[in-house]
């Protein structure tokens, strides 16, 4: 699936609102040249996409495109079906995102009309460029989207994988998410969530701490464990810099800061990797280890590309 078929009803009502105010017939295509929108009201064979032809240029050039005879245009000259097409001009531009082109927007203008379109041609590119724009800026925020979900998911699993009690906490310091081992020693193994850590941790300096937005590390903390007063080694990390409004991670540790350290350094895409290694030395497939690590294969195979394990 190409980047603007995620966004295709998107699409759909900018075509709608460019014909509507242009009052000619509009097509949306993507990068590999698929229809990803348009008004048309008569035939679909009424304008062909070919990676030669007028909207096919604009995607391989990147650049608006203005013709107002395609009689003048060698790829329309020669075409078989010139004849019954109905389009005599068409003007497009480029959809870009971070400057690459993912789509064409066009103005499909048929015989007998849009002489105003060309005599106004700045304002008619100027106006489609602002449409390019507008579903650019939809597309990025659906992919931000996408990635911030992908993340959350990875982030959830590897520390729902670790041995030590852990759990994310938002801005407002409520629990959004906690591993097996911390809902076994404070929830009785149920995942329970938007609980404020003050009524699991009743420590006044870890408290402190994260009203704070300071992280810590091995903070020695008291807290009920299995239902027994019990000291335990904390470390805070925030999900962003000084707790700007992401939450935090909070990990618990049984015994000595010495004995139970994790790997210093490590980052969650870390962590992860070396569970990817644990597994390809078992002899397992890689389907298989996205299988057992809860990810999609194509992060899995992403993974593996960026460390050249594949």
């Amino acid at each position: 699936m190409t980047w603007l078929m995620t966004i295709n009803e998107s699409a759909k009502r900018t075509a709608a609102a460019i014909k509507n105010i242009l009052d000619v017939d509009v097509v949306i295509i993507d990068e590999e040249l698929n229809r990803i929108a348009d008004t048309f009201g008569y035939g679909a064979k009424e304008i062909v996409i070919r990676p030669n032809s007028i909207v096919g240029m604009i995607i391989q050039t990147g650049k608006s495109l203005a013709i107002d005879d395609k009689e003048r245009f060698e790829s329309c000259s020669l075409c078989t079906d010139r004849e019954d097409c109905r389009m005599q001009s068409l003007i497009g531009v480029p959809i870009l995102l971070k400057e690459r082109v993912v789509g064409a927007i066009g103005l499909v203008i048929p015989k007998a009309s849009g002489k105003n379109l060309f005599d106004r041609l700045d304002y008619t590119i100027d106006f489609l460029n602002e449409m390019a724009y507008s579903l650019a800026y939809r597309l990025q925020a659906a992919q931000d989207s996408k990635g911030m979900m992908e993340e959350k998911r990875e982030r959830e699993l590897l520390i729902d994988c670790m041995e030590d009690a852990a759990a994310i906490l938002d801005s407002r310091g409520l629990i959004k998410f906690s591993n097996r081992q911390f809902n076994r020693r404070f929830f009785s193994g149920s995942r329970t969530v938007n609980i404020p850590l003050e009524n699991v941790i009743q420590d006044k300096a870890l408290l402190d701490k994260y009203r704070r937005n300071q992280e810590v590390q091995d903070l020695r903390v008291s807290c009920s464990i299995q239902g027994k007063e019990q000291s335990a080694f904390c470390t805070l990390k925030f999900l962003e810099p000084e707790g700007a409004g992401n939450g935090a991670i909070l990990i618990l540790r049984a015994g000595t800061p010495v004995e139970c350290a994790p790997p210093t350094g490590m980052t969650v895409s870390e962590v992860m990797v070396a569970e990817m290694k644990k597994y390809l030395n078992l002899g397992m497939s890689k389907s298989e280890i996205a299988s057992i690590l809860g990810v999609s294969r194509a992060t899995l195979y992403r993974k593996l590309k960026n460390e050249r394990m594949n």
